[in-house]
């Protein structure tokens, strides 16, 4: 059995699911709306990797950027939540 070189369209959706990943990561830096951003542009980092599986993704830099900014914009969101129930605890003199 022969491996068939990759597909050109196959090819054009990884790139273009990296480059999503990188754009919507982001966007996930904005506190609080991120969050949302943040989880959507894991999931675009997910299926770029998933489609693109022992084969060369020409956006894999991209990839690795989009993942890592994501997550430090989930991150951020997360903060950004927490600080803001405290707040409404203190005002409410609950904490």
């Amino acid at each position: 059995m022969t491996i068939q070189p990759q597909d050109p369209v196959r090819r054009i959706r990884i790139i273009e699911a990296s480059l999503r990943c990188f754009v919507l990561s982001w966007f996930s830096l904005i506190p609080l709306i991120g969050l949302f951003l943040g989880l959507l542009a894991l999931s675009s980092c997910a299926s770029a990797r998933r489609n693109s599986r022992g084969e060369w993704n020409p956006a894999q830099h991209y990839l690795i950027a989009g993942f890592l900014v994501s997550g430090a914009g989930i991150i951020l969101s997360l903060f950004a939540l927490g600080f803001c129930a405290l707040l409404f605890l203190k005002s409410q003199g609950l904490a």
